[in-house]
């Protein structure tokens, strides 16, 4: 609401993401406040089982797991083993 409030319309590209599109709804009076957050857990589960079957298709993907905690190092490894040779010519290392 405050965000309306502010003069930002809800018409905006930045306002139909999950949960933004349905608390709209909401504001202008097409949903009740109970609609709107069903109608956000539908979208959402909607939206994750789209990007699971997406990210199932992209077999060379390296995946890492977010929820041991921050993967920064093996983010670095994969991205050298993939591009060294390529970052090794740039550099004339």
């Amino acid at each position: 609401r405050s965000l309306v409030d502010a003069g930002y319309s809800l018409g905006l590209p930045s306002m139909s993401g999950l949960g933004y599109r349905q608390i709209g709804e909401y504001l202008r009076g097409r949903a009740t406040l109970d609609e709107a957050v069903q109608r956000i857990k539908w979208d959402t589960h909607a939206f994750v089982r789209r990007q699971q079957n997406w990210f199932r298709r992209m077999h060379d993907a390296t995946r890492f797991d977010a929820t041991a905690g921050t993967p920064v190092d093996g983010i670095l490894e994969a991205v050298r083993e993939r591009f060294g040779a390529v970052l090794r010519s740039v550099r004339g290392v």
